[in-house]
């Protein structure tokens, strides 16, 4: 007995030292425990068990800890000794106390005033179970953590309208220090409200985990356990980040509150069933990493100013009703009906790839914006989407029109990708500030231009692309690099205009087509045909012909000779 004297002084002394310099750790106090007391006799673990809900609550609390050694009510003396196994009559558990439920017992929560610092369920003996059941109406509060599960094992089960608030809760113990470990369960099938900081699977082998008909609430940024606890009735993100840890299914409702994130961590499979709901509030942020949108709810709401986030690979948007709609991460974001989102649309990497349908927003406003190397692809016969207010696109973003016959929006481009088939019409002067690519297909700039805002960057028509220029305009200017690759074709089929080009960079199929006087420029290099249509005619210079060049007049009528 003096020996057991002696450690605890020993233990209480340190444990003052350590919360003098806040080095207050589980982890801490374990390690330095086993030093001292290498053997794991029960008299000498019980005493440990006793002095950490000292270790572990505030420096100003005058904390005890309290022991079952009856069933009965948490609000009953009789349930409570101040140690294990001892007599019967100690205070009921308050604010700052430690709590272990052992001995086969089982302490029922009726008030709705219980609180405590932390509670143990299942004790650190052998053969020492232990039962936490909270009836309806009944609400514990616990500051730090409760654990369901010890050297033996211990179960927490819920009533309807019950309540358990928690700082963690975990299955299994975390102290090496029992001979044997046992896993815990926590059961709401009647259900009831647990809300925590933390759910932690410590012990695998005996936990269980029944969400029932109950609520869970997670109220700051966590990580779900990667076993045990694969599924909920009604969770709800009420705070901070919380991760996936394992394929997760909801069967009742699932709510991310407001400047809250819920993140499938792109490895874990997230579904609904038909008579749930997926909401989101203002300011409320759902993660997207796996291939699809969570599936099976019966219905998804989303709070103006929430957003969801495709931020995985290759991946399929869903046709929902979004406020806020990202794409990031990488691969090609793949629209799968029309949408109309009612705040932002950003795509801030990768490639949103619309298809031939439309992502034109519900009302004016809001913004869209195109991050530097990211790229919004336009299918269909559909244009530039309509009704933001903003768009936004910065230095090397790309906008693609990838359809048929389509209308190119006038906006502030950067890297613009005339592409696949058909003929693209400018509705209007526009003026890239990067580069312009023509592959596939034709684009008819009308009477307007293309011409770059300052210069740099290139200007290609492609392999079997044409560039059509009418009015009276030229070749796009200010491109340093106006490329016109083998088997491209540029037209000028407007009226008096100047055939010119910077030296070093030849036509490869040239027509002058339309009417009045094309003025031919001292650069200008055909390699492959120049094709004379229409009434127009030639004045400048003579131009220069490759050497498998030809020249063909192709008018309906007699047509009059120039340079050419």
């Amino acid at each position: 007995m003096g020996t057991f004297i002696v450690i605890s002084s020993i233990i209480v002394a340190a444990i003052v030292q350590l919360k003098r310099y806040k080095l207050a750790s589980e982890l801490q106090f374990t390690t330095w425990a086993k030093r001292i007391m290498p053997n794991k006799g029960s008299l000498k673990r019980l005493s440990v068990l006793s002095v950490l809900c000292l270790f572990f609550v505030s420096p100003s609390a005058h904390a005890a800890v309290r022991y079952s050694v009856a069933s009965g009510s948490w609000e009953s003396t009789s349930s409570w000794s101040a140690s294990s196994g001892g007599t019967a009559g100690a205070s009921v558990p308050v604010l700052g106390d430690c709590v272990i439920i052992e001995g086969g017992f089982t302490i029922t929560v009726s008030s709705n005033t219980a609180a405590c610092d932390s509670v143990q369920v299942g004790g650190w003996a052998s053969s020492s179970t232990g039962a936490l059941n909270l009836a309806s109406g009944g609400a514990l509060n616990v500051v730090g953590v409760i654990r369901s599960g010890g050297a033996s094992f211990g179960a927490i089960t819920f009533a309807n309208s019950s309540s358990l608030v928690a700082g963690k809760i975990v299955f299994g113990g975390t102290l090496s220090m029992a001979a044997t470990q046992s896993g815990g369960s926590i059961n709401m099938t009647a259900g009831g409200t647990l809300t925590t900081s933390k759910i932690e699977v410590n012990f695998v082998s005996g936990s269980t985990w029944n969400p029932g008909t109950g609520t869970v609430i997670l109220n700051a940024t966590n990580s779900l356990p990667s076993s045990v606890v694969s599924s909920f009735n009604h969770l709800t993100i009420n705070s901070g980040t919380t991760n996936l840890g394992t394929h997760l299914n909801i069967s009742g409702n699932l709510s991310i509150k407001s400047s809250s994130v819920l993140d499938d961590m792109k490895s874990y499979n997230l579904t609904g069933t038909a008579g749930g709901t997926l909401s989101i509030e203002a300011n409320g942020l759902l993660l997207v990493g796996m291939t699809s949108f969570p599936a099976s709810f019966g219905t998804n709401t989303f709070a103006s100013n929430s957003t969801v986030n495709y931020y995985g690979n290759n991946q399929n948007v869903a046709v929902l009703n979004y406020s806020n709609l990202s794409v990031s991460g990488t691969g090609t974001k793949t629209l799968l009906g029309s949408i109309a989102p009612s705040g932002d649309l950003t795509i801030a990497s990768s490639t949103l790839n619309l298809q031939g349908y439309t992502i034109n927003r519900q009302t004016y406003g809001g913004t869209l914006s195109i991050a530097s190397g990211a790229t919004l692809m336009i299918g269909g016969t559909n244009s530039f989407p309509t009704n933001y207010a903003v768009a936004d696109f910065a230095s090397a973003s790309n906008v693609t029109y990838n359809g048929t016959n389509q209308s190119i929006a006038v906006q502030a481009y950067s890297n613009l990708n005339i592409f696949n088939s058909g003929t693209k019409t400018l509705a209007g002067s526009i003026s890239p500030t990067g580069n312009v690519w023509i592959q596939n297909s034709s684009f008819d700039l009308g009477s307007f231009t293309a011409n770059r805002s300052i210069l740099g960057g290139s200007f290609t028509v492609d392999n079997g692309a044409s560039l059509i220029i009418g009015g009276t305009g030229s070749f796009p200017s200010n491109y340093t690099a106006p490329r016109t690759n083998a088997n491209s074709t540029v037209i000028f089929n407007g009226t008096n205009q100047t055939i010119d080009k910077a030296a070093g960079y030849p036509y490869w199929n040239l027509t002058l087509a339309g009417s009045g006087v094309k003025k031919i420029d001292v650069y200008a290099k055909i390699d492959a045909i120049l094709s004379m249509q229409g009434t127009a005619t030639t004045s400048g210079v003579v131009p220069t012909y490759g050497s498998a060049a030809t020249l063909q007049y192709m008018g309906a009528s007699a047509q009059a000779t120039g340079v050419e």
